[in-house]
């Protein structure tokens, strides 16, 4: 009898161990299928790969690159393409395709619908409607994904103040991995330059800024990203199809600090300081217009913003050496204003941070207009910080020729350096400035002519307190 028990047991045990790997493969079985984006956006290369995201946030990515209709003329007043931009949504077994094209001379400023599609696992759209605006139809081709990697990427850290606390892959994100870092420095990080590599070949580059003057990672403070892996296109007998590249990794290249210095390379600290210098210029120029439109609404009858949208439009984007002692003038009335008035906390002028960051300030418009007036020599990286990084936030012209000797004050950021931090410089001013006036236009749309002077002082006074809050975290 007692080997007859043992062998009945075997069998309920044996029956168990069925029944947990059937629960373990049943969800396997009917999870859904993961699906991309085979966009072709330019006719005999292969196509990119764009992830469709399971959840309920879109995803999406804009293509700059495309063919042009030869013999397409853009209408009179109209702005050319710069982009197209493609958003798909999954919606049960289909997706949902957005297309639409961005618009501008030199900005993205405007956007507009193109078409919209739903397709099927292995269907095809031939976005035909992309003529209309001078472009060569897109084909977008639902496939499915990639077979998620089984391994996370490597880091590269080329800094000393951040660490890598670990990748690892997420699988509520297929295929792509979490990268957590922690700033080991007793300083706020302002700017942070990842760029992407298979092999030693770069594949790709993001950057990472405060919002509106805030630090991006506090002392001691953990900083969390996903990481989506390259793909690259292999073609089968039934078309294209995504596979995850080998040799994948992740460079954590410049960290830049809230006080202007930086470790890592010194090209991409350059373009982030480049942006955080356009912002102060452009805000000192916008908050001292907000409180004159103030001013003026308090004392008019009729409360009227054209006067305020046609001043902001005629603001800059790339920097004027006229203009050098308007913003110094500009500030100090600002500083002067929160010091006559209690309520103004914003750029308190009496602190010797406060008086500091007006000295700095001049002293980078200076060598902006004249870069070769009074430039110290810039130290290469390792050596004096806050020499070059005082460096970084002046150079926002383009260097007087294309090789390092026609440029004594490009240093290790050498003249396409320099060329790029004018270009985040000048990125930065503009995006300021558009967005007030999106807001002036925005109001406008929502309020009834005649505008009501309350209304108008009330919106005036918040939209002033935010750009001067923006500006004194800018400076401080």
């Amino acid at each position: 009898m007692k080997p007859a028990r043992t062998f009945g047991a075997s069998i309920v045990l044996l029956l168990l161990l069925v029944f947990a790997v059937a629960a373990r493969q049943t969800p396997a079985a009917t999870e859904p299928p993961r699906f991309a984006l085979a966009v072709l956006y330019f006719a005999g290369e292969p196509p990119a790969f764009l992830k469709v995201p399971n959840g309920p946030s879109p995803g999406g990515a804009w293509y700059s690159r495309f063919r042009r209709v030869a013999s397409w003329q853009q209408p009179p007043g109209s702005l050319p393409v710069r982009a197209v931009r493609i958003t798909p949504t999954l919606a049960g077994d289909a997706v949902t395709i957005k297309v639409s094209a961005i618009l501008g001379v030199t900005y993205h400023d405007q956007e507009k619908a193109v078409a919209e599609y739903v397709l099927h696992e292995n269907e095809k759209a031939t976005v035909n409607a992309l003529i209309g605006f001078g472009v060569e139809p897109f084909e977008i081709t639902v496939v499915r994904q990639a077979p998620a990697p089984t391994s996370a990427p490597s880091v590269i850290n080329r800094t000393q103040s951040i660490e890598v606390v670990g990748i690892e892959l997420d699988p509520m994100n297929q295929p792509c991995s979490m990268l957590t870092l922690r700033n080991l420095s007793n300083k706020n990080v302002g700017g942070l330059w990842i760029s992407f590599l298979v092999g030693d070949r770069p594949r790709g580059r993001t950057y990472y800024m405060g919002e509106e003057g805030l630090a991006l990672i506090g002392t001691g403070a953990l900083f969390q990203r996903k990481v989506m892996p390259f793909e690259e296109a292999v073609q089968t007998p039934q078309g294209y199809v995504p596979r995850v590249a080998q040799s994948q990794s992740v460079l954590v290249a410049t960290v830049l600090f809230e006080d202007g210095t930086f470790e890592g390379e010194p090209e991409f600290a350059a373009q982030m300081q480049g942006q955080l210098t356009g912002q102060k210029t452009q805000l000192i120029q916008i908050v001292a217009l907000l409180r004159r439109a103030l001013e003026r609404v308090e004392s008019a009858p009729l409360a009227d913003l054209s006067g305020l949208k046609s001043e902001v439009s005629a603001l800059k984007e790339a920097f004027d050496p006229t203009v050098k002692d308007h913003l110094l003038r500009d500030l100090e009335a600002i500083r002067a204003s929160d010091r006559s008035n209690p309520q103004n906390e914003t750029l308190s002028g009496s602190t010797p941070i406060a008086l500091e960051a007006t000295a700095r300030l001049a002293r980078c418009l200076k060598l902006i207009e004249n870069p070769e007036t009074g430039v110290n020599r810039p130290q290469p990286p390792g050596g004096n910080l806050n020499l070059f990084a005082e460096w970084l936030r002046c150079q926002t012209e383009p260097p007087p020729g294309p090789s390092t000797a026609d440029c004594p004050n490009c240093g290790p950021v050498g003249p396409a350096g320099a060329i790029e931090a004018r270009g985040f410089f000048q990125v930065s001013m503009h995006n300021i400035k558009k967005s007030l006036l999106d807001e002036i236009d925005q109001f406008q749309k929502t309020h009834k002519s005649p505008l009501d002077q309350q209304a108008v002082k009330t919106w005036l006074t918040a939209t002033t307190d935010h750009y001067a809050q923006w500006l004194s975290r800018l400076l401080h």
